[in-house]
């Protein structure tokens, strides 16, 4: 009962704030010209209280005319953190408000960075008779944006406002951040050949077909014969061998620290970022090669460039996960060799490299400094612009992480980058 009433007062709402402070000020005045006979203040008082009451009328006139067009929000790229360009876009379908009239998007919502970091988010785009205004949202980490936006129709002195529509829900996913201070890797995959059995025939594919059996891949199911006959076949080919090779990639999102903090969010993010960045620049040198990616114990298989994109929105949404022992140690064939993306907070990590039979592994692993010494790193500035945003928890939380040694025999490289935060 009480929030319909609470929703439906700022929904009717006629005056900005600075429209209630003006108001007041003029009930004031006005009540002074009566108690002392000043007519100036009486007739300055009447004159203001009359101007609102106009805007207000106007403005409420113009917002149901609004109503009858269409208000849209759209997204024209994949949101990326830390990235300020323009990939958000409003739009509407004709309205044109009064010269002195602007029509306000406001956008408001929780921005979930990890299990227990959440931002709350908002913003205010303004336009008067553009049919599309390009926007930014820039996010400090990855994650997802639970957003909620309405229209408004305020005029131009800020003082009378008027909300059309029922806010609307919109969910983002923010991708991890782009590397781009780093070279290519120059990898070998680190797995068996797998055989991809081809015949052309006069620019046709003809393929032998069987029976589905489970485990068959889905991209060698014949859809277009499994839909005829209401039975899954799977495509055959003796003749025309070409080789896929495979990369296994192991990914550790764990944290022993209950709390998270911003510094070892930070750390998951640039893991995040050299993971894709390595799968990226891998396919692009081998077109051939294909990644088993171990995230925890979910296993991905990635094939194409569009398998590598679908799996940078995937990841977005990961956060922290507490480390189990044993039981989070992924289940798979540990006799070849691996890549590792982990952080200073995976206190597993040692465990789970003596899982290893073989010794070529290759190791990425952030850690957090106070200040970058000679021997180089990476600065993450994180926010351009804190107004935007405001912390369920204290901003300037810090973490203590070590780096734990690790069994040199099976390890044949290993990366420890030094991250500087920069909160501003």
């Amino acid at each position: 009962m009480y929030y319909r009433i609470l929703n439906a007062i700022r929904f009717y709402n006629p005056l900005t704030l600075t429209g209630w402070f003006v108001a007041g000020g003029s009930v004031y005045l006005l009540g002074t010209g009566f108690a002392t006979g000043n007519a100036y203040s009486f007739l300055l008082s009447t004159v203001f209280l009359a101007g609102l009451l106009v805007l207000g009328v106007i403005t409420r006139l113009e917002a149901r005319r609004a109503r009858s067009f269409e208000f849209e929000w759209e997204s024209v790229a994949p949101l990326v953190a830390r990235q300020g360009s323009d990939t958000q876009r409003l739009s509407h379908s004709g309205f044109r408000p009064l010269p002195f009239l602007r029509v306000h998007m406001r956008i408001r919502g929780r921005f979930i960075a990890g299990r227990t970091r959440t931002f709350h988010l908002w913003n205010e785009i303004s336009f008067a008779h553009e049919a599309v205004v390009p926007f930014a949202l820039r996010f400090p980490f990855s994650g997802t944006f639970h957003a909620y936006f309405a229209p408004v129709v305020r005029d131009v002195f800020g003082l009378a406002r008027a909300r059309f529509g029922a806010d609307r829900e919109k969910v983002l996913n923010v991708r991890p951040a782009f590397v781009t201070d780093r070279r290519p890797p120059n990898v070998q995959a680190l797995q068996g050949d797998e055989d991809q059995n081809r015949m052309k025939s006069s620019d046709i594919e003809r393929y032998f077909m069987r029976d589905y059996i489970p485990g068959d891949r889905e991209r060698d199911i014949n859809w277009k014969a499994s839909s005829r006959y209401s039975q899954l076949f799977t495509r055959i080919s003796p003749v025309t061998q070409e080789k896929t090779q495979l990369i296994t990639i192991y990914f550790r999102p764990y944290n022993s620290l209950a709390v998270e903090t911003i510094e070892s969010l930070a750390l998951l993010e640039r893991a995040k970022s050299m993971l894709l960045f390595f799968m990226r620049s891998v396919k692009v040198a081998h077109p051939e090669y294909e990644f088993r990616v171990f995230v925890g114990n979910d296993l991905t298989e990635i094939e194409s460039e569009e398998d590598i994109e679908q799996f940078a929105a995937d990841i977005g949404a990961v956060h922290f996960r507490t480390y189990g022992g044993a039981s989070d140690l992924a289940v798979d064939d540990r006799s070849g060799g691996a890549y590792i993306f982990t952080t200073a907070c995976d206190t597993g990590l040692v465990e789970f490299v003596g899982t290893f039979l073989g010794d070529n592994l290759d190791i990425y692993r952030s850690y957090a400094v106070p200040r970058l010494d000679e021997k180089g790193g990476v600065h993450i500035r994180l926010f351009d612009d804190l107004d935007s945003f405001l912390p369920e928890t204290l901003l300037m939380t810090k973490s203590r992480n070590t780096r734990h040694l690790l069994p040199v025999g099976q390890v044949s490289s290993i990366t420890d980058e030094a991250v500087e935060v920069h909160f501003a």
